[in-house]
């Protein structure tokens, strides 16, 4: 069952907290379908090609609370005053675990015109962007976290 967390800014104990249940938020990346190449500062990557940090878990910035498999009841439901706090979401997609990093750039708190059955203008929306394709992924079956950008992720893996 997939999963949503979140992650907030300045909790030491029990920062994630659920957000929503039983949805995805990035398409799965199939491991055949993409390349991989060893973290290097100075080497581009190409369009479909990940950066990768083997033997993830073993790693000094690991997160600890991601060692063990996640069980979404262990982790209380995010109150409404905390939206604010989020500093990344966590998509827990089967064995593997997808993570955005969230900025106040990627709040929107504008009115909005949004496009259902019938046009309509919602005021003062509190909203997150998710992006096409996450900043970063676990994947827990081969130890292996892949990014595209370090300075994305380096505030969700302090000391990477």
């Amino acid at each position: 069952m997939d999963q949503v967390l979140a992650r907030l800014k300045r909790l030491r104990k029990n920062p994630y907290k659920k957000l929503i249940s039983d949805r995805s938020l990035f398409q799965n990346i199939d491991e055949d379908g993409v390349s991989f190449v060893k973290y290097a500062p100075d080497h581009n990557l190409d369009e479909d090609s990940w950066f990768c940090i083997d033997n993830f878990s073993s790693r000094d910035f690991f997160p600890i609370e991601l060692r063990d498999k996640i069980d979404t009841k262990d982790y209380d439901d995010l109150p409404k005053d905390k939206f604010a706090d989020i500093s990344c979401l966590l998509g827990l997609q089967g064995e593997n675990i997808y993570f955005q990093k969230v900025t106040q750039s990627s709040f929107i708190k504008r009115k909005t015109i949004t496009f259902g059955e019938v046009a309509a203008i919602e005021e003062n929306p509190n909203r997150i962007v998710v992006k096409q394709e996450p900043d970063a992924v676990f994947l827990r079956s081969s130890n292996l976290l892949i990014f595209k950008d370090i300075a994305a992720i380096s505030s969700i893996f302090r000391g990477i």
